[in-house]
């Protein structure tokens, strides 16, 4: 048994599902700090209901070990297309058992409905789970290249040596990564006002990031695609962490705020804890340039992307809070929390109410006489009209008529 190729095979199969499942636990401890700190990230408005995870994680664990161990057995004793069954295969299949057995197959579906929707307007859930998939986007095309690995032997590529385009597959593997940020483009399309509209620009940059990568890696020998990937990374990283800092964590209001965290005693705490996260924020936002300087190995680059979920974590702790209190001031208030500000037009115009049944106010004598009601002299003449004369109701007159 060759251990390092074997290990090296398994980790090319195993290194998407790996990622996934790294994120899921990573939001089980949000999840988990999130209530020990009484952040209600549980309402309707932001998260909805969401069901304990750490079963699932247990048994995910249980199942990715065990497909790994038996992968790496049946690549002693079998011919080579038989063990990436077990990665391509079994373990997503062992995947949708487990999800059904635990009840949370329905409701999984109906998230990936709401994030996929093209006609209703996206929830803050919607986006928030688009933004988790931002993260690991290179999962997408590790996926991928299993499939083309299953299909097409594992190449000239040397063991350990990172393939990020699959042996030449740039534009598969780009379309794969451009997944996630395609899914949360459209929904600032779908939200449609000025602030989403910018952060479509962002998300645009981070697709054209992945293009130019594609080029970079497709022409090597030219220094031009290089230079242009820098400058497009350089300001979609730029662009994404002063969104960041500015509207996802508004972390100039939690400056002026002395009852955010924590207060005037605490002063050098505060600011400790918030250089700590703009600061790695700020670096790790810029962690494809390790990519581009740093050594081409495989689990070099597996921890990079474990970084990015790092970086997730930490946005995912003030994205919710910052969400969770506007919902919260908004029950003081009683006010709503709309996604998208309709015009003040719909906003303030009441519904016409038929002339029928608007009543009609009394007045005194003297005072003026509205517009909405008859005048006062019309209704004189009318009622003089239909009744007769004193002399007439005695029999000896004449009728008289007013006009």
């Amino acid at each position: 048994m060759k251990v390092s190729s074997d290990f090296y095979e398994a980790y090319v199969y195993f290194n998407g599902h790996a990622l996934m499942l790294l994120l899921v636990v990573s939001w089980g401890c949000m999840r988990s700090l999130l209530t020990m700190i009484n952040i209600n990230h549980g309402n309707a408005r932001l998260l909805g209901p969401t069901p304990s995870i750490w079963l699932f994680v247990v048994l995910m664990i249980s199942l990715i070990l065990v497909c790994v161990v038996v992968f790496l057995a049946l690549l002693e004793h079998v011919s080579r297309p038989w063990p990436p069954i077990i990665p391509v295969v079994v373990y997503p299949v062992g995947t949708l058992v487990i999800l059904a057995c635990l009840g949370v197959l329905t409701g999984l579906r109906e998230r990936a409905k709401g994030m996929l929707a093209l006609r209703n307007l996206p929830r803050f859930r919607d986006l928030f789970l688009a933004d988790l998939l931002t993260s690991v986007h290179k999962a997408f095309a590790d996926i991928v290249c299993s499939l083309f690995r299953w299909y097409k032997g594992p190449g000239d590529k040397a063991a350990w040596d990172d393939d990020a385009m699959c042996g030449g597959h740039y534009i598969v593997v780009t379309i794969a990564m451009s997944i996630p940020f395609l899914i949360r483009f459209f929904q600032c399309i779908r939200e449609w006002n000025p602030k989403s509209t910018v952060n479509a620009a962002k998300y645009s940059l981070s697709l054209a990031m992945l293009v130019f990568n594609a080029l970079d890696a497709a022409h090597s020998s030219q220094k031009t695609w290089r230079g242009s990937y820098i400058l497009v990374a350089t300001c979609s990283s730029f662009g994404s962490f002063m969104w960041d800092i500015l509207v996802d964590w508004n972390m100039v209001k939690r400056f002026k705020n002395q009852d955010t965290f924590p207060n005037k005693k605490h002063g050098l705490l505060k600011l400790a804890f918030y250089g700590w996260f703009i600061g790695s924020d700020l670096i790790m936002r810029f962690i494809w340039l390790w990519k581009i300087f740093g050594p081409n190995h495989s689990l070099f680059v597996f921890f990079l992307a474990a970084l990015e979920l790092f970086r997730r974590f930490q946005w995912v702790y003030f994205r919710i809070e910052r969400a969770a209190e506007g919902v919260e001031h908004a029950k003081e208030t009683k006010d709503t929390l709309p996604i998208v500000q309709l015009t003040p037009f719909l906003q303030r115009q009441p519904l016409p109410v038929p002339s029928s049944l608007t009543p009609v106010p009394s007045h005194p004598p003297d005072a003026p006489i509205p517009l909405h009601t008859p005048p006062r002299n019309h209704l004189i003449r009318r009622s003089r009209s239909v009744t007769a004369a004193p002399e007439d109701q005695q029999g000896g007159g004449r009728k008289h008529s007013f006009p």
